[in-house]
C-alpha cells in the first residue's frame, strides 16, 4: 500500500509494506545511495520518468516481494497524490539549496529603486492628514511617466492602478490634476498610464477585491495602491491581532502574485507621539503588519513647521538613509535644508513650563531694550530682576534668533557685550516682539 499525508508542515509520502512492516520513501532515499536531493526537484517533467525508474529499481532490490514494475506503478499514483496535496496545502516541494539558486538567480525587477520591487508590499504610514495620499499621488505619477520621485528614487516606467475608498470621484480627479499640474506632467504622460477605481460607499473589503483582482491580467500593472486600508479591513477584524493581520497580508502576497506588481498599503499611525518609536513599530494595530510588509515607510513631523522625515525598514534593497519633506500644496518636495534626524517630539509638562517662563523673561528683555535703546547683560539683569544665568541664557537665545544684536564695548576698563533691539533689515520685518 502507498499513501501521501499531509499534516500541515511536512507531507510525509509512504510506502507500507505488508512482510516488512512500513518504511517511509525519505528514509530509504536518505539512505546510502540517497536519491534524496535529486529527487525534491520531481516537479521537472524530464527528470520524473528516470528519478521514479531508478527508485523503484532500488526498492525493489530491497524487497524482493515487489517487482520493480509493481513499486514503479504505486510509486507513480502516490507521487500523482502527493503533488495534489502540496497544491491544495500551497506548499512548495523541497528543493535543494544549488538548484534553488540556480533556479533564482537574480533579485524580483525594480519597481522603485531602494524600496519596492514586483510582488513586494510597500505599508505608507503616518498619522491622519498629514498628507500621505498627496504624497501617493506623486508617487503613482511618477512611475506612470518614469520620472524620479521626491528626486530619491528612480522609478521603472509603466501602468499604474490607485484602488481608492475615501474620495468621492471629483475630488480625486481635482487632486490628481492638481499634483499633475504642480509636476508639470503632460496629461500623454500619466492619464492613460494611470488607472482608477472608486469604492467609496461601496463596503468593499479586502476579500470582496478578489472579484475586481482576478479580472486583471497578470502583468497589466507595475503597482497596485490601496487607499486608506482601514477601509479595507473584512468585518470582524481585530487590527491588533497578528493572526487577523497576517491572514489579510497573505491575501495581499496572493493579490500581487497573481497581478506580477508591487503593492501598496496606505495606513494610518497610533495615536500619541511617534518620535521615539522604531520605524517599525510605527503604524496602528498589530505589529505584525510592519514584519509582514516588504518595505515599511513612515511619515513623522519635524521640528520645523510644514517639514516632515520619510524613513523606511527595507527587505531587498541597503537601508535607506532618512529624507526631509516639505509641504507646498499639492506636493512634497525634498527639504536638504532640514537636519532629517530632528523628528518633532511631544514636550513634556515639565518643558512646557519652561518655555513659558522663558518667553516671559524674553518679553521682559525686548521690552527693557525697547525703552533703554541698549543695555549690558548686567544692566538687563538689574532691569528685569532675572538672575545672570537666566539672562545669558535668554540673551544668546535671542542673538540666535536675529532678534538683537550685540556689539562688545569698554565700561570701567572692562569689556563687555552691549545689546540692542535689531532693525529689520537684519531680521524678519513681520517679527512682532
Amino acid at each position: 500500500m502507498v499513501s501521501a499525508t499531509t499534516n500541515g508542515r511536512s507531507m510525509t509520502l509512504a510506502i507500507a509494506i505488508e512482510s516488512k512492516g512500513p518504511t517511509t520513501l525519505f528514509e530509504f532515499m536518505s539512505g546510502k545511495n540517497s536519491l534524496w536531493r535529486d529527487w525534491a526537484c520531481f516537479g521537472n517533467p524530464e527528470h520524473r520518468t528516470k528519478h521514479l525508474e531508478e527508485i523503484a529499481q532500488r526498492f525493489a532490490g530491497q524487497h524482493s516481494a515487489w517487482s520493480s514494475g509493481k513499486v514503479l506503478q504505486q510509486l507513480a499514483g502516490a507521487l500523482a497524490q502527493y503533488e495534489k496535496d502540496g497544491k491544495q496545502a500551497n506548499l512548495p516541494s523541497i528543493t535543494p539549496a544549488r538548484l534553488f539558486i540556480e533556479q533564482h538567480p537574480n533579485m524580483r525587477p525594480v519597481v522603485i529603486d531602494g524600496v519596492a520591487r514586483v510582488g513586494e508590499t510597500i505599508n505608507v504610514i503616518s498619522s491622519s492628514k498629514i498628507g500621505k495620499s498627496w504624497l501617493l499621488y506623486s508617487l503613482l505619477m511618477s512611475i506612470a511617466s518614469g520620472r524620479e520621485w521626491l528626486n530619491t528614487f528612480a522609478c521603472v516606467q509603466g501602468r499604474v492602478l490607485l484602488i481608492d475608498n475615501e474620495l468621492h470621484p471629483e475630488t480625486l480627479s481635482r487632486r490628481l490634476d492638481a499634483v499633475a499640474c504642480a509636476l508639470n506632467l503632460p496629461e500623454s504622460e500619466w492619464r492613460d498610464s494611470l488607472d482608477l477605481v472608486c469604492l467609496r460607499g461601496r463596503g468593499v473589503d479586502l476579500n470582496a477585491l478578489e472579484a475586481t483582482i482576478q479580472t486583471i491580467e497578470p502583468n497589466a500593472y507595475v503597482l497596485v495602491a490601496a487607499d486608506a486600508w482601514y477601509r479595507f479591513l473584512p468585518p470582524k477584524t481585530d487590527e491588533n491581532s497578528n493572526a487577523d493581520v497576517m491572514q489579510l497580508y497573505n491575501k495581499i502576497d496572493e493579490y500581487a502574485g497573481h497581478l506580477g506588481a508591487a503593492w501598496v498599503n496606505i495606513h494610518h499611525s497610533s495615536k500619541g507621539d511617534q518620535s521615539a518609536k522604531a520605524v517599525t513599530d510605527v503604524g496602528s494595530g498589530a505589529g505584525s503588519q510592519s514584519r509582514a510588509a516588504d518595505s515599511h515607510l513612515v511619515l513623522r513631523p519635524h521640528e520645523q513647521d510644514g517639514v516632515i522625515v520619510l524613513e523606511a525598514a527595507v527587505r531587498s534593497f541597503a537601508p535607506v538613509d532618512p529624507v526631509a519633506l516639505r509641504w507646498g500644496y499639492p506636493l512634497w518636495t525634498r527639504a536638504d535644508d532640514a537636519d532629517p534626524t530632528k523628528l518633532k517630539r511631544r514636550t513634556t509638562a515639565a518643558e512646557e513650563k519652561q518655555a513659558a517662563l522663558d518667553a516671559e523673561g524674553i518679553a521682559k528683555i525686548i521690552a527693557t531694550l525697547a525703552v533703554h535703546q541698549s543695555g549690558t547683560t548686567r544692566q538687563l539683569q538689574g532691569w528685569t530682576g532675572m538672575g545672570w544665568d537666566r539672562v545669558n541664557k535668554l540673551v544668546a537665545k535671542l542673538r540666535t534668533e536675529g532678534r538683537i544684536v550685540s556689539s562688545e564695548i569698554t565700561s570701567r576698563g572692562n569689556s563687555c557685550d552691549e545689546h540692542r533691539l535689531a532693525p529689520p533689515e537684519s531680521g524678519d520685518v513681520s517679527r512682532d516682539f
